[in-house]
């Protein structure tokens, strides 16, 4: 079994990039047209991604900047709990006579700074948890590719819905912390095997066996407890071990491997694809973890 440690994730920032806008009068400039991007104010969704994180994170850290700070009410109970922190960031102004920066590109580069901070000190434990479409790390120029795996537990992971109370979810990360516990030695297990040999599993293997087991307990006790949950979709990129994957890997980047989930649920999969993984880190082990809804349907609660 893994050894335990304890796993904490950051959350992307809540400005979402929504359009980019080309200068069609500088197409032919040298380095390419002039681009600029609107952006879109979304805390809902980073409080989205903050639900779906609360069950399977130790600490979430969402970092907040003094130049346009993000309150979102109701969150203060996972505050005062210890498992959410808001550590504010200062962002310096350019000295005057400056060249003009781009203030949108440094509230979201607060987030990628503060991963990289934590995991500095911890490498390892933190991952990065987007909010929206984009891998979240800002700004992009700034990353370098790695050889990664991403992992697809397709339609499989059960998370809390919106209308859930954080102290419901709470209350139950509290009095099942065991099934949380296996679920997350599991996956530490699933880590271990893929980091070791550099590519995706040929076979079913056993981790993914037990993984089936962890998941189907924790949807037991979903169920048990009445809390209203969705199946989603948690894609997982894993670093690998510099030099890991290379021509002689016996698959193929970017095509997926599949093995069925026996928990209960059509449809499930596990997906794994090797690919090169953008990140502003250098390092074996989980990267990002982002959620999404694949044909979302709602957990049975018993009558």
């Amino acid at each position: 079994m893994a050894s335990k440690q304890k796993r904490g994730v950051v959350i992307g920032s809540a400005l979402i990039r929504t359009h980019n806008i080309v200068d069609i009068s500088t197409l032919n400039e040298p380095g390419g047209p002039r681009q600029s991007f609107t952006y879109w104010h979304r805390p809902d969704m980073a409080e989205e991604v903050i639900r779906q994180s609360l069950l399977y994170f130790d600490e979430l850290q969402w970092p907040n900047n003094d130049w346009s700070p993000v309150i979102v009410p109701g969150l203060e109970i996972l505050e005062q709990q210890g498992f959410l922190k808001r550590d504010t960031v200062a962002i310096s102004r350019p000295p005057p006579g400056a060249k003009a920066v781009n203030w949108w590109e440094l509230m979201r580069g607060v987030h990628t700074r503060q991963f990289q901070q934590l995991d500095a000190v911890e490498p390892g434990v933190w991952s990065f948890a987007p909010v929206g479409p984009e891998i979240g790390f800002w700004p992009p120029q700034n990353n370098v590719d790695h050889p990664a795996i991403k992992i697809e537990l397709y339609n499989a992971l059960p998370v809390p819905r919106g209308d859930v109370q954080y102290a419901d979810v709470l209350d139950l990360k509290s009095r099942r912390h065991a099934e949380l516990e296996q679920l997350r030695d599991r996956l530490e297990t699933l880590y271990l095997d893929v980091v070791g040999s550099g590519d995706v599993p040929l076979a079913k293997t056993r981790a993914l066996e037990q993984l089936d087991k962890a998941i189907t307990d924790l949807t037991s006790v979903v169920r048990a407890a009445r809390l209203n949950a969705v199946y989603k979709t948690l894609s997982i990129s894993l670093l690998l071990e510099a030099g890991r994957q290379g021509l002689e890997s016996a698959t193929t980047l970017g095509v997926p491997a599949e093995y069925g989930a026996v928990i209960g649920v059509a449809g499930a999969l596990y997906k794994f694809t090797k690919e090169y993984s953008a990140a502003p880190v250098s390092r074996a082990g989980p990267l990002l973890y982002l959620y999404r809804a694949a044909q979302e349907g709602v957990v049975d609660l018993p009558v």
